[in-house]
């Protein structure tokens, strides 16, 4: 079976490409309106999880697609 594993600077690429996303098709407003008035973005929550990988010293997140993600 694949395993699948995203590492915290994989999890930052994302964010940072989301947001640069965003602001370049101007989708900022459709974000605001999917994830409510709190402005908690996906790549703040991509970030969150990084950081969160990096102090519990885990390299990365991995996923078994029959069994979903594993610690």
């Amino acid at each position: 079976m694949d395993v699948i594993k995203i590492t915290p600077d994989e999890l930052r690429t994302l964010a940072s490409a989301a947001e640069m996303e965003a602001e370049f098709n101007d989708m900022r407003k459709r974000w605001e309106r999917w994830h409510g008035p709190s402005g908690y973005h996906l790549e703040k929550k991509l970030i969150a999880l990084a950081e969160k990988l990096e102090s519990e010293k885990r390299e990365a997140l991995e996923f078994i697609p029959a069994k979903g993600v594993q610690a």
